[in-house]
């Protein structure tokens, strides 16, 4: 959920579009230049022209690729930027590739992070996984493991299990980190702090933990409040998998398009803030449902002791490799199918006289 936080802000800090260019569709390819602001929504966005203004974008797959004179604010599937920024670049997205160079700063937010190319202000960044080149201010740095690729002209902070510098790379100034293993000082110009990063079994669960009884607790009021709705729900999903699945996918890309839009008009700022909440809200209800769903299956006479199982089941899987990241995405996508169906008038039923 952080990873969506910025791109929520900048949502709702938009508000002017006059002499920019707006487009949306399934595939877009712009080779024109333009003199504006660039606003794109749809699968894939590839941008290889050079854009005056700002360039703001949300899409399952963004390229851009050619210099652009403001800001670059993305939010997507897979971001990359070959091009040149002359502005700030602003990113969220489950991985982003910056291979070109950008004068200001850059705010990234992924999954996996890959800076082979240079920011010449600071750089904060948030991933699972981030590999850093050059940075010619500051450096901040949370994540599982972090890749130092270049040079570090000012101080850097780094909160990660795994801490890597490749030969050739180097912080100028101070290093304030936390990492399960201490870095080779060699790397480091200025003053040096550490703390050691020890994790209990019980701390490396406590995330999980509380999710899961966050999960529970928001199950058992939807059960208390809206049972049969809930419970109809969680067995259509489980009945008809396939069809909910394709609501799923096109609600995920035609409610964030029709939020956007709504955005450009005074009128319908506040719908589409109201539409952006739900929309989060509803894809974590997902988890809930699919758990109730999967539960039901063994526990098919009692409602509670099925959500509870299916929680159990959901989260004790999502311990293992690679399948964590696909039951997040699986609950937040048939969950948006099941609710988007239950909104649909039911064929076949005919009023008595």
């Amino acid at each position: 959920m952080k990873k969506l936080i910025p791109f929520i802000v900048f949502l709702l800090v938009v508000s002017s579009v006059y002499g920019s260019v707006f487009e949306k569709g399934e595939e877009l390819n712009r080779a024109e230049s333009i003199k504006g602001n660039y606003y794109a929504t749809a699968a894939i966005v590839q941008l290889s022209a050079p854009v005056s203004g700002d360039v703001i974008a949300a899409a399952g797959n963004v390229t851009i690729s050619n210099s652009i004179s403001g800001d670059v604010m993305i939010a997507a599937g897979q971001a990359s930027i070959s091009g040149n920024v002359l502005g700030d670049a602003r990113i969220a997205a489950g991985k982003a590739e910056l291979s070109g160079i950008v004068d200001g700063d850059a705010i990234i937010f992924a999954g996996e992070a890959d800076l082979r190319g240079k920011v010449k202000g600071d750089a904060l960044i948030e991933a699972g996984a981030a590999k850093i080149g050059d940075v010619g201010g500051s450096l901040h740095v949370d994540g599982g493991t972090v890749k130092i690729n270049g040079i570090i002209n000012g101080s850097a902070t780094i909160n990660a299990d795994m801490i890597e510098f490749t030969n050739g790379s180097k912080i100028l100034g101070d290093l304030n980190y936390s990492s399960t293993k201490r870095v080779d000082d060699k790397f480091v110009g200025g003053k040096i702090t550490y703390i050691e990063k020890k994790q209990s079994f019980f701390e490396s669960i406590s995330g999980t933990i509380f999710a899961f009884g966050s999960a529970l607790l928001l199950g058992m009021l939807l059960l208390f409040f809206l049972q049969e709705k809930t419970i109809e729900a969680a067995d259509r999903l489980m009945e008809k998998p396939l069809q909910v699945l394709l609501v799923g996918v096109l609600a995920l890309i035609v409610i964030p398009i029709i939020a956007i839009i709504l955005l450009f008009t005074i009128v319908g700022i506040p719908i589409s803030i109201m539409i952006i909440v739900a929309f989060i809200a509803l894809l974590y209800f997902g988890k809930i449902l699919l758990a109730l769903g999967a539960g039901r299956k063994i526990f098919p006479n009692n409602i509670h002791f099925a959500l509870l199982a299916g929680l159990i089941l959901y989260y004790l899987l999502k311990f293992l490799p690679g399948i964590g990241f696909l039951l997040a995405v699986a609950g937040a996508v048939l969950g948006l199918g099941t609710i988007v169906l239950g909104f649909m008038p039911k064929k076949g039923k005919k009023k008595r006289r």
